[in-house]
């Protein structure tokens, strides 16, 4: 089943469990993969949002944009959510807005996903529609 970068909802639930030596940042990244590009979604400990990056039909530098609202508290479940509409995209993280935009660059069909963990995390929920 193929979904369509056009119009989509991905809803995820997570946590990354590793805190330890080089990974105390719990660097975590969700990634949509089409035959284009990528969609990736940066998830790090708040004192390391410096270190992100964001990429949702642009590219997005933590060094130069503002991605605190990716910064969060992986003691808990992070719920992660993620819209196209109408060629905007719009990122939640634990029920707030962190990013939302122009969905400029098209990377085709979803036809991958993957969610990569700096270190040890769970996925609890993954739903893409």
């Amino acid at each position: 089943h193929v979904v369509s970068d056009s119009a989509f909802k991905l809803n995820v639930t997570l946590k990354n469990s590793f805190g330890q030596g080089a990974f105390v940042c719990k660097k975590t990244q969700i990634m949509l993969m089409g035959p284009m590009g990528v969609i990736f979604i940066p998830l790090s400990i708040k004192g390391c949002v410096g270190e992100i990056d964001l990429m949702a039909g642009s590219f997005y530098d933590g060094n130069t944009t503002d991605l605190s609202s990716f910064g969060v508290d992986f003691s808990d479940w992070v719920t992660v959510q993620c819209h196209v509409q109408n060629r905007k995209i719009s990122i939640w993280v634990n029920e707030k807005l962190a990013f939302e935009g122009d969905y400029k660059t098209s990377i085709g069909p979803i036809v991958g996903t993957r969610v990569d963990f700096m270190g040890l995390g769970e996925v609890k929920e993954f739903t893409l529609k």
